[in-house]
């Protein structure tokens, strides 16, 4: 079975990027429009721009968004040596919902002066970020939530993530209409093939420096339709380990576990997460 890393904002955050809720507060900021924690949060970016859309000047609220994203100089090259200890390890496979560049930057690409399009696996896409990956060395990377060279597929808002579950279940759904007598997983691999979500199903996926936010439905419904294949015996069990601290979102852990993902708990030291990252990586290669 292969494996695959995916990777969340974790590790970004360790050298300067914002967290998310900061972002969220910053667009608010210039839009005027009041965010509500207890409500749909997932929603929010859209409430955002319908507001932005209104003034006599829109505000582009994707820029704003990639700008406190983005790392640069001594930051995005510390970045990229904490990455390169993931894309040392022998696995050909990364997905991100980051929407920069510091994984193909760790696998050698260089991002200021190259053009990352000539390494698009499918240029055909430009919004819907199913298949498209960047190839660098013949390891790739799929920008799950969009890229930044790519801002129609930039996945923030409610009706972009609904977007791209469209996609993904109308391919999903091609293998219905196939003979009964057929392999349900094998139909199901041949729908997938080529597709970040493709290793959800069938490679061995470890989950690093990602929140699992609430907001993430797109995930949060994979991981479900994969646990309802499991235990109806379409499918057989790959292993997802989801990598958590102690204290962050111990609350998902029952459904994590209902849904056949396991976590592996980290001790951060002092607030070091940047070392806490290099024993994830030193972990995942002791499992391969």
């Amino acid at each position: 079975m292969n494996n695959a890393i995916l990777f969340g904002n974790g590790i970004n955050r360790c050298f300067g990027v914002k967290p998310w809720k900061d972002i969220v507060d910053n667009m608010s900021s210039k839009t005027s429009f009041s965010t509500n924690d207890n409500f749909l949060n997932v929603l929010t970016f859209d409430c955002q721009q319908i507001q932005a859309s209104k003034y006599k000047k829109p505000i582009d609220l994707i820029s704003v968004v990639l700008n406190d994203t983005r790392l640069k100089g001594q930051q995005l090259n510390s970045c990229k040596r904490l990455y390169k200890e993931f894309t040392d390890l022998p696995i050909d496979v990364y997905l991100t919902t980051n929407y920069s560049y510091e994984i193909e930057a760790a696998l050698g690409f260089d991002t200021i002066d190259g053009k990352i399009e000539d390494n698009c696996t499918d240029k055909r896409e430009k919004k819907s970020s199913f298949k498209r990956a960047n190839d660098i060395d013949e390891k790739k990377v799929f920008h799950i939530h969009g890229e930044e060279r790519l801002k129609d597929s930039i996945c923030i808002g409610l009706q972009h993530y609904i977007d791209n579950i469209a996609v993904i279940k109308g391919k999903i759904n091609s293998i219905y209409s196939l003979s009964n007598n057929s392999n349900f997983e094998d139909n199901l691999k041949q729908a997938l093939k080529g597709s970040w979500v493709e290793h959800l199903f069938f490679s061995n996926l470890f989950i690093v420096g990602f929140g699992l936010e609430k907001s993430e439905i797109d995930i949060w419904w994979l991981l479900a339709y994969r646990a309802t294949l499991i235990a109806q015996k379409l499918i057989q069990k790959n292993n997802i380990v989801y990598y958590c601290t102690n204290d962050e979102n111990n609350n998902m852990y029952p459904y994590l576990s209902s849904l056949y993902v396991d976590t592996e708990t980290l001790n951060i030291l002092k607030g070091n997460w940047k070392q806490c990252y290099s024993n994830v990586a030193n972990m995942i290669g002791g499992r391969i």
